[in-house]
Formats: structure tokens, C-alpha cells, sequence
């Protein structure tokens, strides 16, 4: 499973140095968010997984299987880091290591093996890293933020952070947003070339529309490129709108599918109100301080989800579920994934990691369950995030 914790590379370095079994992986790029756009970090930014002897994933963010299913629905997660960093920073909660190495030993107990994290989280905490931190035996996955995907700067980014990062090896290359400004053909051109270079072993997107998908699979057919092998979108019970062309894209050219935000940003965890329209400003991800609040607030708190929120609401209180419970369970059991997807999933306690984690290892939800999110879904309509950017 993937799970989503915001954190500083640093400290997760550090837990990984007291745990040898397990390898490192992070993933970076160029830097994006209010203030930071277009600037390159030679440190990485992005996903951070770990993997461990039970087995050796072809790509980041598909390194966990949820058990317990005859034919799993899906095979790979991640485990999220959002909520893992420098102390006062955006949606961070979790900011020493001791505090740390529990939140992870909690999802590692469980058999997982993979975290999921972003420069831009915590403010750009992650980095704090250094190569002098990381073991030797790590696969760097850098998936680049939007920004510039001219040649140059592609190849600007790369060897910045191959040079920061030595010895170490780059695995898995995204385009984790679409840059619209550059003909995607010089992007690919660029990204073929670092490729038969050796600077990176596989290619992935995420955030893309469905045409730009196929467009960018035909362009690098036609011109014998590297073709993309993953994609990473949202995706939950109340936000399916990848399902009409993206799914049957992907699938009809053999990518991989990783989708986040399986709650919702909060809906299925019941910090949307629909009496105040409001959500929880306690809470690091939708507070007004910093640049992630606004983000989701926008997605998750506009009149549909609102409505939708009451249906889903009633029906777990008729069956006694948890609204968690019931977005990790139809994304396991109901949704469009299929044996070798991944989903995304995030905690900032190692209580929060064992119930995701419960959740996700239960059966089918009730058939009534079920047709409620269904209704919701329809609610929600055209109020439902995009899948692409």
C-alpha cells in the first residue's frame, strides 16, 4: 500500500539507517508551489519508498500488496509522508525521528513496504538530505513537478541531481504534471535521449488527460522512444472522473495505474461539514496557513461533495462503518483497479496506519453501501476534481 506522509528525508534516512532490511527510495524533481516555481533543488523531491527483502518492485509507488483477497483488487501501494517533517511547516505533524520510526514500525509491522512523499511537502523540508545519509544500497525515482520540460532543463534537472545524488541511480523518471508550454515531442526527444544515456530506468506520468496520454504512447511509437509504463491519478468512491477515458486509455496500452487521495482529502474522514460548509482547520491539510489548505478546500468543500457527504454519512451510521472504512474498502473491492495497481494512503500516527490498514484488509462493503456511493458519486457530478492538471 502507498502511504502518503509528508516528510523530511532526513528523518526518514535516519529511520532507515536503524532498520537494514529495508532500502530507500526517493523520488525528486523540480520544485513546485507558491514561491518555489521553477527553481531546481539538486536534492530530491518527491516520493520516498522503501522496500524490503520480501521483494523487489519494478517501480516506486507499487511496492505493496493488500492482503487477504483471493484475487486482490489491488497488489501495490504506498504509504504517504505528508504529515513527516520540520516542525511549523504545512500539514506537518509528525517531526522528530523517535516519533517517526513509530509511525513507520506501525506500517512496516503490517508487511508493507513503501512511503510516498514530495519536496514541496512540509515547505520543502525533505531537503535536508544528503547523499552522506542514504545507504548505499538505494534506487532513486525522480518524477519531475510542473515546470519547464524543455530538453535543456530536463536535462539541467537530471544531472543536477545526478550529481548531488552519486552513486547512487535513478530509477524511474515521471512527468508528474503536464508542461503545455514545450511540444511534447522535444519533452520525449529529451526524455528518450537521458534514457539511452543511462541516467534513468523507467518512465512514468501522472496528472495527464487521457489524449495527452495516448498522444504521448503514439509519439513515442511512432519515433521509437521510451514509452511510459505507470500512471498516477485521483481517484476515490466520490471522484471517479478517470474512469470514462483515462482508465481505458491506460489499460488498452499497458501503464499501470496508482491513484491518490482515497479519502478524498478529508470527506471520508469526516472533517467536511455540510452544516457550516466548513472543514477542520485544526487539521494541517485544510488549514488557511500555507499552500495545501486552499488546494483542497477548492476540491473537497463545494456543494456536491457537501450533499454527497449526507448520503455516505447516513448509510455508514445504518451499517456501522467508519467513513474511512468505507473509502478504503471500495477501492479495494469496488473500484476500477486491478491486480498490479497501487493506491496511496496516508497516516500521521501509527494508530492511523493499523486502521487504513484494517480497512483496506476487510472484504466487499454491503450491496446498499455500495449503491449509496454510487448516489453520491452522481451527487458530486460535475463538482468532482479533475484528474488532470
Amino acid at each position: 500500500m502507498v502511504v502518503r506522509a509528508k516528510a523530511s528525508c532526513k528523518q526518514l534516512a535516519t529511520f532507515c539507517s536503524r532498520r537494514p532490511e529495508l532500502d530507500l527510495v526517493l523520488l525528486g524533481g523540480v520544485t513546485s508551489g507558491p514561491g518555489m516555481e521553477g527553481k531546481l533543488r539538486a536534492l530530491p523531491d518527491g516520493v520516498i519508498g522503501i522496500r524490503g527483502k520480501m521483494g523487489d518492485s519494478i517501480l516506486a509507488r507499487e511496492a505493496y500488496s493488500y492482503p487477504g483477497l483471493p484475487s486482490p483488487a489491488v497488489e501495490k501501494s504506498s504509504s504517504g509522508t505528508a504529515t513527516i517533517g520540520a516542525a511549523g511547516h504545512t500539514a506537518v505533524r509528525v517531526s522528530d525521528v523517535d516519533s517517526t520510526q513509530r509511525l513507520l514500525d506501525s506500517y512496516f509491522e503490517k508487511g508493507y513496504k513503501e512511503l510516498d512523499a514530495a519536496r514541496l511537502y512540509g515547505d520543502g523540508t525533505t531537503e535536508e538530505v544528503t547523499v552522506s545519509q542514504i545507504r548505499k544500497q538505494i534506487t532513486l525515482i525522480i518524477p519531475l513537478k510542473p515546470g519547464d520540460h524543455s530538453p535543456e532543463r530536463l536535462r539541467a534537472t537530471l544531472d543536477i541531481s545526478l550529481k548531488a545524488l552519486h552513486p547512487h541511480k535513478i530509477r524511474v523518471l515521471y512527468l508528474h504534471a503536464p508542461d503545455r508550454s514545450v511540444p511534447y515531442i522535444d519533452t520525449l526527444r529529451a526524455i528518450d535521449e537521458l534514457h539511452r544515456e543511462g541516467k534513468f530506468e523507467a518512465f512514468g506520468l501522472s496528472n495527464y488527460a487521457a489524449w495527452e496520454v495516448v498522444e504521448i504512447i503514439h509519439i513515442c511509437k511512432e519515433n521509437s522512444f521510451i514509452q511510459p509504463t505507470v500512471y498516477q491519478g485521483l481517484y476515490n468512491a466520490i471522484s471517479r472522473t478517470i474512469e470514462p477515458e483515462l482508465i481505458p486509455a491506460i489499460r488498452k496500452f499497458g501503464l499501470r495505474l496508482v491513484t491518490y487521495n482515497p479519502l478524498a482529502g478529508g470527506f471520508f474522514t469526516g472533517k467536511a461539514s455540510f452544516e457550516d460548509k466548513s472543514l477542520d482547520a485544526s487539521d494541517p491539510f485544510h488549514s488557511q496557513n500555507g499552500w495545501l489548505g486552499p488546494i483542497m478546500r477548492a476540491k473537497y468543500l463545494k456543494d456536491g461533495q457537501l450533499e454527497a457527504l449526507k448520503i455516505v454519512s447516513e448509510i455508514a451510521q445504518t451499517h456501522n462503518l467508519t467513513l474511512p472504512e468505507i473509502g478504503h474498502r471500495w477501492l479495494q473491492h469496488h473500484s476500477k483497479l486491478q491486480p498490479g495497481d497501487g493506491v496511496v494512503f496516508g497516516a500521521s500516527s501509527g494508530e492511523h496506519v493499523h486502521a487504513n490498514v484494517a480497512s483496506a484488509e476487510k472484504g466487499p462493503l454491503p450491496e446498499e453501501v455500495v449503491a449509496a456511493l454510487d448516489l453520491a458519486n452522481r451527487v458530486v457530478g460535475l463538482d468532482a476534481p479533475s484528474y488532470a492538471r
